[in-house]
């Protein structure tokens, strides 16, 4: 039976945003997304995808420098946030690992372990913005659930990691399968590929986009 946990907080949630119109896939790669490393899509109301936390063994903290990355299913240009995905985060030189998600004001977060397969799904429309995050190994699943949303803006979806942190954790590969934007499996011709770069390494390459997965490395 699944577990929830209501860690619900009025927040405010991190979310990338950007206004004008989306304009075509080549545009997106320099426009409104930034500190990301991925996949990016034009989405209607929902995406998802799974993710899979990678081994607990190749998940480490460099410096004792506070440092996180977010492998989220982010909605981008809409009313309001709405994402939800894996954190990997380093504390005082010990890595946390937990599943976090926003809709609007509501947010919710429970921890995860290394192998877990998370799957997200994020959507948005007239009548509300939801995100839900299911552990599918431990069975924890939560969602936050936004009512009385307006869609103003054309959206995009960002597939992948996101961090204003200087340095990134170190982790093995994060996989995402399953991906899919307004209920089809998202194709890399219908993609835009943007790696996510420091000026010190690591950083964050997205490997090929093919039947709706890709993995995620970092350099």
């Amino acid at each position: 039976m699944t577990r929830r946990i209501m860690y619900r907080v009025f927040a405010a949630a991190m979310v990338v945003s950007a206004t004008g119109a989306v304009v075509g896939p080549s545009a997106w790669a320099t426009t409104g997304i930034h500190n990301f490393g991925g996949y990016a899509a034009p989405v209607v109301a929902s995406a998802s995808a799974t993710i899979t936390v990678p081994a607990a063994n190749t998940i480490s903290c460099s410096s004792p420098r506070g440092s996180t990355v977010d492998m989220w299913v982010g909605l981008t240009r809409g009313q309001y946030a709405a994402n939800a995905g894996l954190n990997v985060q380093c504390l005082r030189g010990t890595p946390l690992l937990y599943v976090s998600g926003a809709a609007g004001t509501l947010s919710f977060r429970f921890p995860v372990a290394g192998g877990d397969v998370i799957t997200v799904t994020a959507s948005e429309s007239a009548a509300g913005t939801t995100v839900t995050a299911d552990d599918t190994t431990s069975t924890v699943s939560d969602t936050a659930n936004n009512v009385g949303t307006t869609t103003t803006n054309a959206m995009v979806v960002q597939f992948g990691a996101t961090s204003t942190s200087k340095s990134l954790p170190n982790f093995g590969p994060v996989t995402y399968s399953s991906v899919t934007v307004d209920g089809a499996t998202l194709a890399a011709a219908g993609a835009t590929l943007r790696n996510l770069t420091r000026s010190h390494p690591p950083g964050v390459v997205p490997g090929p986009l093919s039947s709706g997965s890709f993995t995620l490395s970092e350099t």
